[in-house]
């Protein structure tokens, strides 16, 4: 999936800190790949709403990397939006 420069910048910038202070230091290309592949995941089942997605993406980044995301960081992608 190609993505507009801004939106994969937006991406990083709120998933590459939350990794960091989870001990879990990921190249952007691999951060995108797994953003990607999560959210393709969840958008194949029922309709939910893209902000449940997000949400839904960084607990499985959580799940993925072993820690357990605070309700800050579940919807840092979500909040970020609107910068």
């Amino acid at each position: 999936m190609l993505w507009n420069p801004d939106w994969e910048n937006g991406i990083l910038g709120a998933l590459k800190p939350l990794l960091l202070v989870h001990n879990t230091d990921l190249d952007d290309g691999r951060i995108l790949e797994l953003f990607a592949e999560f959210e393709a995941e969840l958008e194949k089942g029922d309709y939910i709403k893209y902000r449940e997605v997000l949400k839904t993406v960084v607990d499985k980044f959580g799940e993925q990397f072993g820690f357990e995301p605070t309700f800050k960081e579940l919807n840092s992608i979500a909040d970020s939006i609107q910068h």
